[in-house]
């Protein structure tokens, strides 16, 4: 919201679409709320816990059953949050903002499977030259990529930093960079703004992971 204010609308905008004592656009507040809720879904569906058996874990049985229901509505209210929020994304009537949006879900399922996994899903990066790159590769132009097509991973692995950086704009800076470029989509503002837009929305999202990861330092 505060990218579609700052950036403002195309004069041709009618004026019935406008917020005015916002300053921004009906439908850019709907994207906002679509976005949060295809956030806090992704959130949700990777807070469920990998479970062992009972016995192979050494629990009881009562605290296997209450994790265990717990994974379900997990499951539950992520999937519950995504189907409402694939709804609310087709009333703004607009295929191309859904497009966008549609391949930022389609990232955070691709960031789920670069590198190898511990017990718990959580990555682990890969040790450099343990990956043999394609012969060509020569690296990956983060903001030269094209947003809509799936990124290169397997030029990425092995190299820590554009792993890392692969990893987290799938998982999360794809989904604000797309959402900063589909609010000026929707206020008609220019192709060369809207990548702007994009490349603002992600490297926000990568400073605040950044931040987190070294937090613990």
């Amino acid at each position: 919201l505060l990218v579609s204010k700052a950036a403002g609308h195309a004069p041709s905008v009618p004026d019935v679409e406008q917020d005015k004592s916002a300053g921004v656009l009906h439908s850019q507040r709907a994207l906002a709320e679509v976005t949060e809720m295809i956030r806090i879904s992704h959130l949700v569906h990777n807070s469920v816990v990998n479970l062992q058996s009972s016995t192979q874990a050494g629990q009881d049985v009562d605290t296997y059953d209450d994790m265990s229901f717990g994974n379900k509505i997990g499951l539950l209210t992520g999937d519950y949050l995504l189907g409402h929020s694939s709804a609310e994304l087709a009333n703004l009537r607009n295929q191309e903002v859904v497009e966008l949006i549609s391949s930022a879900v389609r990232d955070f399922s691709e960031s789920e499977f670069i590198g190898e996994r511990d017990e718990q899903n959580n990555p682990l990066p890969y040790k450099p030259g343990t990956f043999q790159r394609p012969s060509l590769s020569v690296g990956v132009d983060f903001n030269e990529h094209d947003v809509m097509t799936p990124m290169p991973i397997a030029q990425v692995l092995g190299n820590p930093e554009e792993e890392w950086e692969c990893r987290n704009i799938l998982n999360a800076g794809s989904l604000l960079g797309k959402s900063c470029q589909a609010s000026l989509k929707l206020a008609g503002q220019s192709e060369e703004l809207q990548r702007h837009a994009y490349r603002f929305g992600k490297h926000l999202a990568l400073a605040w992971q950044a931040c987190l990861d070294a937090e613990p330092f």
